[in-house]
């Protein structure tokens, strides 16, 4: 095809590259935060956006093959795309369930850490003391 988007030949392994690193990268990032319940809207929205691109990625290898691209350019946009959001929908369940186990228990050791009992147990702070 003499008008296609780009050389197939050199560039046809670039989306499914990029898709490869980032959601390499979030992955090694979810796993490190996850367990301690830091930077969720870092994490859960940087899986967004790695969904969004797999979407885009796919429309954008049905739109080249309905258009008659060469089969480097929509089997190259179109693959990463796939396997893209096969990963980001299998993966989301498990990082909010990690994310909330992890809330979860830090709510739990600081409930624990601010509950120390009193020494006189008949004593409630929230009442006025008794006149005896």
């Amino acid at each position: 095809m003499d008008n296609a988007w780009y050389d197939p030949d050199t560039l046809a392994w670039l989306p499914a590259v990029i898709m490869g690193i980032a959601g390499a990268v979030l992955g090694v990032l979810t796993g490190k935060h996850a367990q301690t319940a830091s930077h969720p809207t870092l994490i859960v929205g940087g899986w967004l956006l790695f969904k969004t691109a797999a979407v885009l990625l796919t429309i954008a290898g049905i739109v080249a093959a309905w258009s008659e691209q060469p089969h480097g350019i929509w089997y190259g946009l179109m693959l990463p795309g796939l396997i893209g959001i096969a990963v980001a929908y299998l993966i989301m369940p498990v990082v909010k369930r990690r994310y909330a186990a992890a809330m979860q228990e830090t709510v739990q050791k600081e409930a624990a850490a601010g509950e120390r009992p009193s020494q006189d147990d008949s004593h409630d702070e929230s009442l006025p003391p008794e006149n005896t």
